[in-house]
């Protein structure tokens, strides 16, 4: 009977790392961004046009390099921690994956779970955590400070990409 326990309880436990594959294609992505914002630098600046709608453009396309450079720093910051693992369990979750590293979060404390398709981090596991719970009082005031303004643009939500993971929608669901 023990056994059986001990079976349904691994069962119940999902993990989830980062995979190492997402690491070659966001240097890809951050390079290939930075190259077509200096190119297109280039190029207005070659034809005379940095108007007002010039500077836009480039500072479009410089905000897109900026933000996939940032998305590779943060994975190769994932991808050397040697605990950077999202694990489901019965009673709720243990993040070490996510940029704020919650730690233990119980079932009480995650509002909802999704899968979701974001514009900046594509088909995502979305998870909306109670912003006032134990997992966010938690977190030190520098990092505490970084999820309130993280919340401000995301709406409290916390997401992983699948392809980071190298997992499917199918796979999560």
């Amino acid at each position: 009977k023990m056994s059986d326990v001990n079976h349904d309880n691994e069962k119940s436990e999902m993990v989830l790392k980062p995979h190492s594959q997402a690491l070659i294609g966001q240097v890809l992505m951050a390079l290939t961004t930075a190259a077509v914002t200096g190119f297109v630098a280039y190029k207005l600046n070659k034809a005379g046009l940095y108007t007002h709608f010039g500077q836009v453009i480039f500072c479009v396309m410089a905000g897109f390099a900026l933000v996939s450079t940032i998305a590779l720093v943060y994975l190769l910051n994932v991808m050397m921690s040697r605990r950077a693992q999202l694990t489901f369990e019965q009673g709720g979750m243990i993040d070490h994956l996510s940029l704020f590293s919650f730690g233990p979060i119980s079932r009480q404390d995650i509002r909802k779970i999704k899968i979701d398709h974001h514009i900046l981090f594509g088909t995502a596991l979305a998870i909306y955590i109670n912003p006032e719970g134990p997992a966010v009082r938690r977190l030190s005031i520098l990092k505490g400070f970084l999820f309130l303004i993280y919340s401000l643009f995301f709406g409290g939500m916390i997401y992983f990409p699948l392809k980071w993971m190298g997992v499917t929608k199918h796979d999560s669901e």
